[in-house]
């Protein structure tokens, strides 16, 4: 794992995997919601441009930058948080695989029945359920790792505030993924994600946010962008 890395470069690169990782999350969330019309293309079979974005270009990145920023937080090696997060991985892939085509094809006119209400089975039931497993056991992991072995004193004040900005943009995608449609099980998932990881730090010893600056970006990411779209369907 890192534990040959000195502190400094710890710090720089894992600020550098925050920034990708929010930039990365950003772009799909852009792809997904932008009617532009190149983006709406048929381009393989059924499978739009956004699609195929979805499938081979933004989830790919995540997984390895998220890949790479684990091994750099993690300091001292731990079968079980690797084991974890290719799990977690591997649940993440199988679910883009079952979700992102039947949510396509399901959306098509003229489908039987039988094979309407199996598209519905994979893309809103099996697919998402999945898919929440391994988005779950990867990001718990992950926050897992970094207060479970917290960088030495607190970081730059200027990398703290990459990692607030980083995280009020993904706050933000998920807001505008979340908020004009079914998604109370998605807001579920990332309060208990979110309950998961202060679980985990606290029974780490309470880690002042200062020196755990992912785990700082996904409390702001998971918990304000689940607070806000719960306040705009509350308004």
């Amino acid at each position: 794992m890192s534990e040959n890395i000195k502190p400094e470069n710890r710090i720089r690169k894992t600020i550098l995997l925050i920034g990708l990782i929010a930039l990365v999350i950003v772009l799909s969330t852009l792809s997904r919601k932008l009617g532009l019309g190149f983006l709406r293309m048929k381009a393989l079979d059924a499978l739009r441009v956004c699609d195929l974005l979805t499938l081979f270009v933004f989830a790919p990145s995540v997984i390895m930058l998220g890949w790479t920023l684990f091994k750099t937080t993690c300091v001292r090696r731990s079968v079980m948080l690797e084991g974890a997060v290719i799990i977690g991985i591997f649940l993440l892939g199988m679910g883009f695989g079952m979700h992102e085509p039947a949510n396509v094809l399901n959306g098509g006119a003229g489908i039987p029945k039988a094979l309407k209400e199996s598209l519905d089975f994979f893309d809103n039931c099996l697919g998402h359920w999945i898919f929440f497993a391994g988005f779950m056991v990867v990001t718990i992991s992950l926050s897992a790792a970094e207060t479970r072995d917290p960088h030495g004193c607190p970081v730059p004040k200027w990398i703290l505030a990459v990692a607030i900005v980083s995280g009020l943009a993904m706050a933000a995608s998920i807001y505008g993924n979340m908020v004009n449609e079914k998604t109370g099980v998605d807001i579920a998932v990332l309060v208990a994600s979110f309950l998961a990881m202060l679980a985990f730090h606290m029974m780490n010893g309470k880690a002042s946010l200062s020196r755990i600056p992912i785990t700082l970006m996904l409390y702001i990411a998971f918990g304000l962008g689940a607070l806000s779209t719960l306040l705009k369907w509350w308004i």
